[in-house]
């Protein structure tokens, strides 16, 4: 069976074990290594076409799931409750991924989404508690109801830069999530959307709007800075909104506002980072807004940004020594 994924599988003697139609099967293999071009693995592989129906002790077997090239949509429930599940790998032909698809994959650490990708449905990584990072292609225009929530290891997350919807109690409960950049094309956040991220402080959204849902941020960290009130309160009421706006504002407050504003940019550029600090002064990375952030914190937690601190400081050091010179 030859495979774009990697020359290993071809090597790998498959049986075919179901056949529902055509092209509707599934391919077993042995416990081996394969190879997609970044990362090799080792585990029970399954080739999967469509959605199909397994006993639940067959589905307890499955650890590493490889979607075949030419699938679009990962229907319904269809790898819920796989709870031995650790590695999915996903083709670029993918572009939605349906409810409940991953629900409940306890195993779950990593996962490669397609690059094409437009649609998370409805709990559709609901319980993966293991899950750590989202890498999320800038295609993806809605996070739906609840597609994130109680995955409790998630650390780190990056959104689509055209992202038009967050859903819902889409990241409740992912009490690792430390930071948040949502993007400007993000037109709407609904209720209880990033409820009890109890380490959740750092939230960058630029675009002052005000179609935000309630209790957002209830439970945060994020909240507990804002004002007494709005935990007293418990939801997100019209008091914590215009705390909100504040936080939202404060990114562009202070001596350094260009710089904070710069650094936490969904597309940030080296130069004109490095324009700004060398206007200010390196001592400038280290300026704090309002709410004690840093252009340095904002540039070293944003998920958009490759740009290192030290080559700022290098390239600012190795300019000035030429001056001095």
């Amino acid at each position: 069976m030859k495979s774009k994924l990697g020359k290993s599988l071809t090597d790998t003697e498959w049986v075919e074990i179901v056949a529902l139609g055509p092209g509707i099967r599934m391919y077993k293999g042995k416990k081996t290594h394969f190879y997609n071009g970044e990362k090799i693995w080792e585990g029970m592989l399954t080739f999967i076409r469509h959605n199909l129906v397994y006993n639940w002790e067959e589905r307890q077997t499955w650890e590493v799931i490889i979607v075949l090239p030419g699938v679009e949509i990962i229907p319904w429930n269809t790898f819920n409750g796989c709870s031995n599940l650790e590695t999915v790998i996903m083709p670029d032909t993918v572009k939605r991924i349906e409810v409940g698809a991953f629900c409940q994959c306890k195993c779950l650490v990593y996962i490669r989404l397609s690059r094409n990708l437009e649609y998370i449905g409805n709990w559709a990584f609901d319980s993966c508690a293991l899950l750590e990072t989202v890498i999320m292609p800038d295609t993806v225009k809605r996070i739906e109801v609840g597609a994130f929530c109680q995955c409790k290891c998630l650390v780190y997350i990056r959104l689509s830069r055209n992202l038009e919807y967050i859903g819902e109690s889409a990241f409740e409960s992912c009490e690792s999530l430390t930071s948040i950049f949502i993007p400007p094309s993000c037109r709407k956040i609904d209720d209880k959307a990033f409820l009890r991220c109890t380490h959740l402080l750092m939230v960058v959204k630029k675009k002052q709007d005000r179609n935000l849902g309630r209790r957002i941020y209830q439970g945060t960290a994020f909240i507990k800075k804002l004002t007494s009130e709005c935990v007293k309160h418990g939801f997100y009421n019209q008091q914590s909104k215009e705390a909100a706006v504040q936080w939202i504002r404060s990114i562009q407050q202070g001596e350094a506002k260009a710089l904070h504003s710069a650094c936490a940019s969904c597309n940030p550029v080296f130069e004109t980072i490095y324009a700004l600090v060398k206007q200010r002064g390196i001592k400038a990375m280290r300026m704090e807004n309002l709410f004690g952030f840093t252009p340095s914190h904002f540039l070293s937690a944003n998920p958009y940004s490759e740009i290192e601190e030290g080559d700022l400081v290098k390239k600012y050091i190795l300019e000035m020594m030429g001056e001095v010179v």
